[in-house]
């Protein structure tokens, strides 16, 4: 399963899942380098980090910032 991390609320991530549920998660049973935006996923029991999915959602959502503004100039 893949979440996102959504931001965070004193001692734990707040994720959307994968069918837009939000969980919360206890910073402790994530990688130290998790940050606002990352998208972790569990295998076994632990998170990981997916860098891969993470920067292909960074760029995704940054064409479309791109695009959104290119829209207002116009």
């Amino acid at each position: 399963m893949k979440y996102i991390i959504e931001g965070f609320e004193g001692t734990y991530a707040l994720c959307e899942d994968e069918e837009k549920n939000t969980i919360k998660i206890p910073k402790y049973k994530l990688p130290l380098e998790t940050k606002e935006g990352d998208v972790i996923k569990k295998i076994d029991s632990f998170f990981h980090v997916d860098k891969e999915e993470t920067a292909r959602r960074k760029e995704e959502r940054l064409k479309k910032s791109e695009e959104s503004l290119g829209e207002k100039e116009t």
